[in-house]
C-alpha cells in the first residue's frame, strides 16, 4: 500500500516564504544592527587594574602607589578624587566602561555626558601612568 504522501516542509528551507517585509530582502538572515547596539556593544573596552600599582586608603584618600617601577616611577604617588576612587574600584578587568559608566550614573545624580567626560578622562590618565591595561575582549565579553 503506497501513499501519494508530498514532501514534508523542512525548517532549513533554502528558499524561505517571505512572512515579513524585510524577509523580502537578498539574505534576510543577516544580524541587523538595530538602534547601533551591536555597535556600542562591542567598541566600548574593558580594562583591568595593572599589577604594578597598589591602592591604599590614607586619611580617606584612595591613593595609588606604583610598585615594582624603576626609580623615578616609584617616586611618584596618585591621589584620587572620591569620583575616581568610585570608578577605580569598579574597574575588574570583566565589564567594560560602558557597563561601569551606567551601573555609576544609576547611582549617583550627575548628567550623563558630564560621567561619560570625567570617565574618559580618569581612563586616559590611568592609562598614561600604567595604572590600568586594556584587556582582550571577544564578543564584547572579556577573556
Amino acid at each position: 500500500m503506497s501513499s501519494s504522501v508530498g514532501p514534508r516542509p523542512s525548517i532549513l528551507d533554502l528558499d524561505p516564504v517571505p512572512r515579513c517585509d524585510h524577509e523580502q530582502e537578498e539574505n534576510p538572515w543577516k544580524v541587523r544592527d538595530i538602534f547601533g547596539i551591536l555597535r556600542a556593544m562591542s567598541s566600548s573596552p574593558v580594562y583591568a587594574k595593572h599589577s604594578d600599582f597598589v591602592q591604599r586608603e590614607v586619611a580617606g584618600e584612595c591613593i595609588l602607589v606604583p610598585i615594582r617601577r624603576n626609580l623615578a616611577k616609584a617616586n611618584s604617588i596618585y591621589v584620587l578624587n572620591e569620583t575616581g576612587a568610585v570608578f577605580w574600584n569598579s574597574i575588574d578587568g570583566i565589564r567594560s566602561t560602558q557597563s561601569i559608566e551606567q551601573e555609576i550614573g544609576d547611582i549617583y545624580d550627575v548628567a550623563v555626558e558630564q560621567l561619560h567626560r570625567d570617565f574618559e578622562t580618569l581612563l586616559a590618565d590611568l592609562r598614561m601612568i600604567g595604572a590600568i591595561q586594556e584587556v582582550p575582549t571577544h564578543d564584547g565579553s572579556a577573556t
